[in-house]
């Protein structure tokens, strides 16, 4: 089994998000994690429920930190938010590719209900096309 691991700095959203929706899709011989820098401990209440109105299951998701898959063989780290892309990544074991994804983290949205639903769903469908095509990329 290889590991695709999804990174960002808080692991409560896009990296969330790419987990959730890569497992969803699926890779037969493939599995996703997310894991963040500086996790919240939580998963971002929007991101759930976006996940939820695009009928992609969410249970057992968690923020957790990238220590957790230090020693574990990874195939692939993708940054799936612009904001890691400035943070030293651990090595993780097993040599794996990385890959930037150039999406703005949907936590930092600001406005009512209905413009921050709009964020999260502009970051779903990009994680969700940037996810289709890196699944068609894997051997």
């Amino acid at each position: 089994m290889h590991h695709i691991l999804f990174i960002c700095n808080r692991n409560s959203c896009c990296s969330i998000m790419a987990e959730a929706l890569f497992n969803h899709i699926g890779k037969m011989g493939y599995v996703a994690l997310s894991a963040g820098s500086s996790p919240v401990g939580h998963v971002h209440p929007t991101t759930l429920s976006t996940l939820k109105k695009n009928n992609v299951l969410f249970e057992g998701l968690r923020s957790k930190s990238w220590n957790e898959f230090s020693h574990q063989p990874i195939y692939a780290v993708v940054a799936a938010c612009t904001e890691i892309l400035d943070e030293d990544w651990p090595l993780f074991a097993g040599k794996p590719a990385r890959i930037h994804w150039d999406i703005s983290d949907p936590a930092k949205a600001r406005g009512t209900d209905v413009e921050i639903d709009a964020v999260f769903d502009s970051a779903f469908l990009r994680i969700e096309e940037n996810v289709r095509k890196l699944i068609e990329k894997l051997p």
